[in-house]
């Protein structure tokens, strides 16, 4: 679309603009269409090469403000460094696309701390998750959660994770541990215990945001590349920017194409695009309703909301074996993450699932505040089990063998006998 690259163009103009006020550094993301093992050599001579990506063509370099101006200008034709040009002129022809790395956030979400409850949850209860929990739960089902990490030490959580518990994209490393509350926050909600929606599946923590909530696109982009190199099945980004490179664009596409299923929040700046929710067909985005069904002040409208979902007041799993209460888009899109999970462990595929989580949903009002209407997980999987001709008489051991192809894939050796016992 062209609003949007015009959107990056502004957004790089400003990138620029910025850190030379602040006699500081920032990161591009380049697109070379050639030889990318030259261009990250060429260029490791005016900054340092953080991401160099394997199933996208692009790298991301973090460089001074200078050299960042001078190679935009070089790559548009309007040479005005004959040094440098002549010094790079070698790879300036492959390079096609030059981006500013975006910074993503959480929006500020603010958490209450709560006793642990036993009682039921408004959310849940709305969206049908308790029925829908009698056909299933995300077994064999892969959710990776895209955010500040995960404390996967939670007793309501750390049943859900594997030996790999993911990966930390700040600190570049195996464990994602959540420093902020957010992400664990969001994982209660897909799959804790007691406050989960399909409580059953397996969770990743890719840690792309830091203790603050704030974090590099770069970053997230490696995330998401992550997640399609391990065979995750399911995303959530309960995060964004109002701009968005290419390459985080292309990625989302790359993963979609392929099967995966990519779910983000809508934002909560009240109006306008949060990327990536805002790509269009390849991510889910989700708006948030509260517990009367309203559209609350802050949650996005705009013309690619998908879906809604509970975000105020929602109760969830924090760190150090607490639990709180959290408000925001944020909320909303594990809720559909989660449901997806529990429909994945029925039909053992993804074929279809965001048509039928839109046909079953209940209508709110206009598509461009609410999508399709609020998820109803119940309506989605009574209407699989009646398609099934009797399957809600089934017994576990035949669900379970739809949902053991995709787990054999990513467990364990342990975690796959496990699965297999239940297999005729």
């Amino acid at each position: 679309m062209q609003h949007r690259d015009d959107a990056r163009k502004q957004a790089l103009a400003n990138a620029i603009e910025s850190a030379m006020q602040d006699k500081s550094e920032l990161e591009l993301i380049i697109k070379a269409t050639g030889r990318r093992e030259d261009v990250a050599r060429q260029l490791e001579r005016i900054g340092k090469v953080r991401r160099f990506y394997g199933l996208i063509p692009y790298i991301s370099l973090r460089c001074g403000f200078d050299y960042a101006g001078i190679l935009v200008k070089a790559t548009s034709g309007d040479v005005e460094d004959s040094v440098f040009e002549r010094t790079f002129r070698r790879i300036i022809p492959e390079i096609s696309r030059i981006d500013a790395s975006s910074t993503i956030t959480i929006h500020g979400v603010s958490a209450i701390l709560l006793e642990k409850t036993k009682a039921a949850l408004w959310n849940l209860d709305a969206i049908g998750a308790y029925e829908a929990q009698h056909y299933g739960s995300g077994e064999g089902v892969s959710v990776a959660v895209a955010d500040t990490g995960i404390d996967y030490t939670h007793s309501q959580l750390r049943d859900r994770f594997g030996s790999d518990k993911g990966h930390d994209f700040v600190k570049d490393d195996g464990k994602p541990f959540d420093e902020n509350g957010h992400g664990t926050h969001v994982a209660g909600i897909i799959a804790s215990s007691g406050y989960g929606v399909a409580p059953s599946s397996r969770l990743y923590s890719v840690r792309v945001l830091d203790g603050n909530g704030s974090g590099s696109e770069a970053d997230l982009i490696a995330g998401i590349e992550w997640c399609i190199q391990n065979g995750i099945d399911i995303v959530n980004m309960s995060l964004g920017s109002p701009a968005a490179s290419s390459a985080l664009e292309d990625i989302c596409t790359y993963a979609w194409q392929r099967g995966m299923i990519l779910v983000a929040a809508a934002g909560n700046n009240g109006y306008g695009a949060n990327y990536p929710a805002a790509f269009g067909d390849s991510v889910i985005a989700v708006a948030a309703v509260d517990e009367a069904l309203n559209r609350p002040d802050f949650s996005a409208i705009y013309e690619t909301n998908d879906i809604a979902a509970p975000g105020v007041k929602i109760n969830s799993t924090y760190p150090g074996e607490q639990y709180a209460n959290l408000t925001g888009t944020s909320m909303a899109s594990p809720h559909v993450a989660g449901a997806l999970s529990l429909i994945m462990s029925i039909t053992g595929g993804n074929e279809m699932l965001e048509e039928q989580m839109k046909e079953k949903a209940r209508r709110l009002g206009k598509p461009e505040e609410f999508g399709a209407g609020l998820v109803r997980v119940d309506r989605m999987a009574e209407s699989l089990q009646s398609g099934y001709a009797g399957a809600s008489l089934l017994p576990r051991y035949l669900r379970l063998e739809h949902a053991a192809g995709n787990a054999l894939k990513r467990f364990t050796g342990e975690a796959a006998a496990e699965m297999k016992r239940w297999l005729p």
